[in-house]
């Protein structure tokens, strides 16, 4: 359940921010948009933060959590090492997953533009875009997976921490690895 509402909600994100909105059409020459309420003109940079957008803010963190899943899986690395589409099922008994569950990672994974799927007699088989073997594999030169890595096992742990980290003034790498004195450095190569 967690994972259809984790696709549904990426894939309704990426929808979102890649339509053009009413807003950008009636842009003035100055590039704000006037609004009349109650007697007060208010530009766009005044009346920005509407619904949809703490809506972005709040789900955002869905995109990362399933690019750093996809990459934690080895999901890019697999359709790299086989140079060809892979099924729902291949890529789901290759790495060791629940079918349904990789259903899922990989449809949000299309929404996020890092694979690309064809369908074939009833089966759905996927590739990387070239974005993803750019950057998403091990044997890339460009690879970011080492800064996935540290956004996924340092750097998210601890932000769950940040309101103690603002109320302290300390940073929170003690609170989240159980070490009182520990730097980045620390955990980076523990």
């Amino acid at each position: 359940m967690r994972l259809q509402m984790l696709s549904t909600s990426v894939y309704l994100l990426l929808q979102n921010s890649n339509k053009k909105t009413a807003r950008q059409s009636q842009l003035n020459s100055s590039g704000t948009v006037n609004r009349q309420r109650a007697g007060k003109t208010m530009t766009s940079q005044e009346n920005s933060l509407d619904c949809s957008q703490i809506m972005k803010y709040m789900e955002g963190f869905l995109v990362s959590r399933a690019l750093f899943t996809a990459c934690d899986l080895g999901v890019f690395d697999l359709l790299q090492e086989e140079n060809t589409s892979l099924s729902e099922n291949d890529i789901s008994q290759r790495l060791s997953t629940s079918l349904r569950g990789m259903q899922i990672l990989l449809n949000v994974c299309e929404s996020m533009r890092l694979l690309m799927s064809e369908k074939k007699d009833g089966t759905v088989y996927y590739q990387m875009s070239q974005m993803a073997r750019r950057y998403l594999t091990n044997s890339s030169k460009e690879s970011l997976l080492p800064w996935i890595k540290f956004y996924s096992e340092i750097l998210y742990p601890c932000a769950e921490h940040s309101v103690h980290a603002v109320r302290e003034g300390t940073q929170q790498l003690g609170k989240q690895f159980g070490h009182k004195n520990m730097n980045y450095f620390d955990v980076l190569y523990r």
